[in-house]
C-alpha cells in the first residue's frame, strides 16, 4: 500500500475515484430524496381528491335529504290547501277552515279568491243554489 502512495498515477486516480464515487453518491442521495419528493406529491394529491370526493358526496346525500324534506313539506302545504278548497266548496266558515288545517284565514281567502275564478268552481256554485242538496 505504501508503494501505491508513493505513485503519482495511482494517488492521481485514487483522487478522481473519490471525486467520482462522492458525486457518485451525492446523485443517489439527489435522485432518492426526488423520489420521496414525488411520492409524498402523489399521496398528497390522492388524499385530497379522495377528500374531494368523499365531500361531493356527502354535499349529494345532505342535498337529497334536504330536497326530501322540502318535498314533504310541500306535500304537506298541498294537502291543507286542496282540505280548505275542499271545506270552502262546501261552505264552512274561515274560521272552522283555519283551525282544521292550520292555515291562516288570510291564505284561505287567497285559495277561495283564485278558486272563485275558475269556471268549475262557477259552475259548481251555480249548480249548488239551484240545488240545495248539493
Amino acid at each position: 500500500m505504501a508503494a501505491q502512495q508513493n505513485n503519482p498515477a495511482i494517488v492521481e486516480a485514487w483522487g478522481y475515484y473519490e471525486v467520482l464515487s462522492a458525486e457518485e453518491e451525492a446523485l443517489l442521495l439527489a435522485e432518492s430524496r426526488e423520489k420521496a419528493r414525488r411520492d409524498f406529491v402523489d399521496r398528497y394529491n390522492g388524499a385530497y381528491r379522495e377528500g374531494i370526493e368523499i365531500g361531493r358526496q356527502k354535499g349529494i346525500e345532505i342535498g337529497r335529504q334536504i330536497g326530501i324534506g322540502i318535498g314533504r313539506q310541500e306535500a304537506r302545504q298541498e294537502v291543507r290547501e286542496t282540505t280548505a278548497l275542499n271545506f270552502v266548496r262546501k261552505k264552512m266558515p274561515h274560521e272552522v277552515i283555519a283551525e282544521v288545517t292550520g292555515l291562516p284565514i288570510e291564505e284561505i281567502q287567497r285559495l277561495e279568491a283564485t278558486l272563485s275564478d275558475s269556471k268549475d268552481y262557477k259552475e259548481f256554485m251555480t249548480a249548488s243554489q239551484n240545488n240545495p242538496a248539493i
